[in-house]
């Protein structure tokens, strides 16, 4: 899952990356497992609800509704994430008590098809957006499908982290120097969201720096335990965003992730130092050999936990100044747009609080391809390039659907026990964005996502694969066009 590796040893792999990339590909569907389908919904459903599974290549399509119940007889119960035909607009968008019809509208929607379909072994419900997510039995699969209040039904799938000195490379210390309106840009006053395994709480890195901790993980029977404090499902506050146990692979991710972001430790800084950090963890534990890819047990978040913690980010917007989610997580294979991933609604609900969301794109290799949720097109896509060079690296996916690039390849940053250690992956770009985007909402706090995307793009290098062209951050070059 983890790949460490210095630029010499990356250096001395040139001649063999082609071959690298190759078996990456191949790879990629056994390690990327989550799928959606393109295209929106509209408010109503027509001849019963849309099924989106996974199959078994990890690609997305809309499946015969027998399939969905033959998975759920095969397993004795299948884990699912509903859409309800409540009509739906980002709440940013509506003025007057409109949002809080909207919610009312949705909270009688749910409870009216959980009475239809009485208890169920695992829930999670929210609070702005249509959606419910649940474990079910074959005989509760079959009334949802029948159920004409009902829209979309996914499969919810566990994905692990997108895993495979760079703060100068993109500008950023050359930005810390720089006084605007009376003040050095460090990402004073902002707050960045991570979505991961948690943080190692007591890091010198992130030293008086966490302004608010959560957490959401799930106990499904007989596939996942909950992470979370007390085995709860959902937990505020205290210390539950703390890293997930470092004897499970993949629980010094979200460390790592956060301290590229804005930690601080002395010569080691992440991108926007003075920043304030969210952590919340999304992962259960999976103790099964086939679910972890060889190796239990591993760390794996299931959709809906993150679909409920973009829900805890977005339900903080008036008490943080957050300018971005970070979600170094995901998996599949798409070629375009996914816009009807159960994702998108929270996200745009995010963005219409000028809060964007930033998703690593996926260590695969595809060109022409990125995973999911990174394809949710209100979302921010984050490639990888090489530590100090323009050159996407070579385990990055890369497409049009990319929306911005940054340095991936062996960055240094804080670890578990209060060490640092050196990763790469498209998770290790994606952070360098959210602490770029925290350094100029710093400049410009009102600054839509809009408004600091074009800001990165029309400044930044351009990077190169495949025919496909993408920009490589420049903070300094985004912050002047911003200001």
């Amino acid at each position: 899952m983890t790949t460490f590796w210095r630029k010499p040893l990356a250096a001395a792999l040139s001649p063999v990356r082609a071959g690298l990339r190759a078996a990456a590909r191949l790879l990629g569907a056994a390690l990327f497992l989550f799928a959606s389908a393109p295209g929106d919904i509209g408010a109503a459903a027509q001849s019963g609800p849309r099924v989106v599974l996974s199959d078994e290549s990890g690609t997305a399509q809309t499946a015969d509704a027998e399939r969905l119940l033959a998975r759920a007889a095969q397993q004795g119960q299948l884990r699912v994430i509903v859409r309800l035909t409540t009509g739906f607009t980002p709440e940013g968008l509506l003025s007057g008590g409109r949002a809080a019809d909207q919610r009312r509208a949705l909270s009688d929607a749910q409870n009216a098809l959980l009475g239809r379909l009485g208890p169920v072994p695992s829930l999670t419900r929210f609070e702005s957006i249509p959606y419910l997510a649940m474990t079910l039995r074959p005989q509760q699969l079959r009334r949802l499908l029948a159920d004409g209040q009902v829209a979309e039904i996914h499969e919810d799938i566990p994905v692990p982290p997108a895993l495979r000195q760079s703060t100068g490379f993109i500008n950023a210390k050359r930005l810390w120097n720089q006084t605007y309106r009376g003040r050095k840009v460090r990402g004073q006053g902002q707050v960045v969201a991570v979505l991961d395994t948690g943080v190692h709480l007591d890091h010198r890195a992130f030293n008086n720096a966490i302004v608010n901790q959560a957490c959401r993980s799930s106990n499904v029977p007989n596939q996942s335990t909950s992470l979370c404090p007390g085995q709860r499902p959902r937990v505020n506050g205290g210390r539950s965003g703390r890293n997930c146990p470092g004897r499970i692979r993949g629980c010094d991710h979200g460390t790592h992730v956060a301290g590229i972001a804005m930690g601080n430790a002395g010569a080691v800084k992440g991108v926007a130092p003075a920043t304030r950090l969210i952590s919340i963890q999304v992962f259960s534990q999976f103790d099964s050999a086939s679910s972890c890819g060889g190796t239990a047990p591993c760390a794996l978040s299931w959709s809906s936990d993150q679909m409920a913690a973009l829900e805890r980010v977005y339900a903080l917007r008036n008490r943080y100044r957050i300018a971005a989610v970070n979600m170094s997580l995901g998996g599949g294979f798409h070629t375009s747009a996914c816009n009807s991933h159960p994702l998108k609604p929270i996200i745009d609900n995010l963005r219409a609080a000028r809060i964007a969301t930033i998703i690593a794109a996926g260590n695969n290799g595809f060109d022409g391809a990125i995973s999911s949720p990174a394809c949710i097109g209100s979302a921010i896509a984050v490639g990888s390039t090489e530590r100090t060079s323009n050159t996407v690296s070579w385990f990055s996916n890369h497409s049009r659907l990319v929306k911005l690039m940054a340095p991936g390849s062996g960055i240094e940053a804080p670890v578990l026990g209060n060490r640092f250690g050196v990763k790469s992956g498209t998770s290790m770009a994606a952070p360098h964005v959210a602490g770029a985007w925290a350094l100029l909402k710093s400049a410009r706090p009102n600054a839509s996502v809009p408004d600091v995307l074009r800001a990165l793009r029309q400044s930044g290098a351009r990077v190169v694969r495949g025919g496909i062209a993408k920009r490589r951050i420049n903070v300094l070059g985004a912050f002047r066009r911003l200001t």
